[in-house]
């Protein structure tokens, strides 16, 4: 799972799809029928008191949510994932800066294979790109301006000899990154 949180709203990212073709709509009703994807695993965890009864936590969640009238549920299939996101309407983006940087796909595959300080050559081979202005607009400045890398010689950027390493910042939004996927 993959836990995004932001100013204005909370993102659950979960591998899988709804299982036994159910669809998000019938998860805004209370007479869905859930299926488990592992019932020996399920009858466990009920066993142990970790879960009150199958099927009902959109049930309990619409529940809550119905007394916070600022709070808007959306479960989103995304092919192979579910992304789930619970917004407080109250807040907006634009009066908030994120607490969580919005980090694209490519950023996140940078800040994934950085080991140790590393040269802009290493990191493009290491993402298998020839292309070095697209690594620059699309991988490297991006991650720089998100604080997740930083250059070895900040007041020699174009140094032949500089380095690029991950921030404390991009050293824990690694290890949350590693942890989800």
């Amino acid at each position: 799972m993959i836990i995004k949180i932001y100013d204005n709203r909370i993102e659950l990212t979960n591998p899988g799809s709804l299982m036994g073709g159910l669809t998000p709509e019938e998860l805004q009703t209370d007479n869905y029928i859930a299926v488990h994807r592992n019932k020996l695993l399920a009858e466990a965890f009920y066993l142990r008191g970790d879960i009150e009864k199958y099927g009902t936590g959109f049930i309990r969640i619409r529940k809550y949510l119905a007394d916070c009238p600022n709070l808007k549920l959306e479960i989103i299939p995304r092919g192979d994932f579910i992304k789930t996101v619970v917004t407080n309407l109250e807040v907006t983006p634009q009066v908030t800066p994120q607490v969580t940087p919005q980090v694209t796909p490519q950023v996140e595959k940078l800040v994934e294979i950085v080991d140790g300080a590393m040269t802009r050559e290493e990191l493009q081979k290491k993402l298998v790109l020839s292309d070095r202005e697209y690594f620059r607009l699309n991988y490297l400045i991006p991650a720089l301006k998100n604080s997740l890398i930083e250059m070895t010689i900040p007041d020699k950027p174009k140094s032949k000899n500089q380095k690029y390493r991950l921030t404390i910042k991009g050293n824990e939004y690694k290890k949350i990154f590693r942890s989800g996927s």
